[in-house]
């Protein structure tokens, strides 16, 4: 049976997407160190399989991107709780972890200040949703 990660690469191969190669664990624990957060085994997962797309491809519809782990760490302000690692429509909303919460959320504005929107438990969840263009990305909670 093929795994969610095969799944998912899968489609993106398909879908002509061009992807990073993977990352090492040594790569992700320098990271989770320099931001203080450990990443869920279902993140690991995927990015030692593959780290992210390439510059700023998106797929779908809702032109959604996967950040590579680089752009994660340029991208995350340690004055924040967000950890982001995903946009819609060249950071319209962005997709990421909570440092003090548990699930997945989206922030309507690059470094929002109020409260975000909780949007999935998993991460694994999370790639669903943007393989399946699903509206609930988008819809207001």
């Amino acid at each position: 049976m093929e795994s969610w990660v095969q799944k998912a690469i899968s489609q993106w191969t398909i879908e002509g997407l061009k992807l990073n190669p993977a990352v090492t664990v040594a790569d992700i624990a320098n990271a989770e160190e320099q931001i203080g957060f450990s990443f869920p085994d279902d993140f690991k997962q995927l990015y030692l399989t593959v780290n992210g797309f390439v510059d700023f491809e998106f797929r779908g519809f809702f032109m959604l991107s996967l950040w590579s782990l680089e752009r994660i760490l340029a991208d995350y302000d340690k004055t924040k709780e967000l950890i982001m690692f995903s946009d819609h429509s060249i950071s319209l909303c962005q997709y990421g972890f909570n440092k003090n919460k548990t699930g997945l959320f989206r922030a309507w504005t690059h470094h929002q200040q109020g409260p975000v929107d909780f949007i999935a438990e998993s991460f694994r969840q999370i790639i669903e949703l943007i393989n399946s263009d699903s509206q609930l990305l988008l819809d207001d909670v």
